[in-house]
């Protein structure tokens, strides 16, 4: 069996275009038209014949396997051909939707999301500005004082200040006070600078110290308003998936009704 390799005078490492330099200039060497050289022709011949091969990849995988089984014992080696393995698709259960498919299926509603907990951040804003502005203290006459039971054992109740302020606004505080207020006394009510809401109470005649209101959201549920204001900062204002925009703008709506009722 001919041994290209060595027709051509290359290793059997050699790379294409080395084949392909060796092939040229032994064609042109002894090409019969050009070489005055005695079995030029047959060289030649023998020359085109090794380039014909092993200038093909799928004739030189061949012909290597073929020579190295006739002239070494043993089972034939085989070059190594290296390929670029695909990476197998991704396969979801029947109708579990893909993390893309999903954010797909609610990103319509995002803009609507972003938009409802941005208004309810400025919301709050409004009722922090509400709240921590200096604040206002009006005289007013206290026009009743009445007794709500919470249960019908009355066991437990609560005591509810009818300020007179000309709408009959009443104030709610503990009951341990129920007896300090009475019908016509003079009292001073501290309110909020934007929306006057009461605050706290206390008599002009006789001052003990200031007994603070709680029958709003400035009272001890007022942290109900910072629940909302992280709520909807993050679903409004920081960058979040939209997975994690659309839960906080669900988080924001459910404690702005919270807070609305309260009010």
């Amino acid at each position: 069996m001919k041994d290209y390799y060595s027709i051509l005078g290359i290793n059997r490492e050699a790379s294409k275009d080395e084949i392909k330099e060796a092939y040229r200039k032994l064609a042109l060497l002894y090409h019969p038209d050009t070489s005055s050289q005695p079995g030029s022709s047959e060289k030649f011949h023998d020359i085109n014949e090794a380039y014909q091969v092993l200038g093909n990849e799928g004739k030189r995988l061949q012909y290597d396997l073929l020579y190295n089984s006739t002239t070494q014992p043993g089972p034939p080696t085989m070059r190594r051909t290296y390929t670029q393995r695909k990476r197998p698709p991704v396969h979801t259960p029947t109708g579990t939707p893909t993390k893309e498919e999903y954010e797909d299926s609610i990103r319509p509603y995002l803009k609507y999301s972003i938009l409802f907990s941005r208004v309810a951040f400025v919301f709050c804003l409004f009722l922090f500005l509400d709240y921590y502005l200096p604040r206002k203290t009006t005289l007013d006459i206290v026009s009743a004082v009445e007794k709500n039971y919470i249960n019908e054992g009355m066991s437990n109740y609560d005591i509810a200040i009818e300020v007179f302020i000309g709408d009959g606004t009443g104030l709610r505080i503990p009951e341990e006070h129920h007896d300090y207020f009475k019908a016509g006394d003079s009292v001073a009510v501290k309110r909020t600078f934007i929306t006057h809401t009461g605050i706290n109470i206390i008599k002009t005649a006789k001052p003990l110290y200031p007994i603070r209101a709680y029958g709003n959201i400035y009272g001890p549920k007022i942290f109900l308003v910072y629940i909302l204001a992280f709520c909807s900062l993050m679903g409004g204002i920081v960058n979040l998936s939209p997975h994690g925009k659309i839960s906080f703008g669900v988080a924001s709506a459910f404690f702005l009704l919270i807070v609305y009722i309260l009010i």
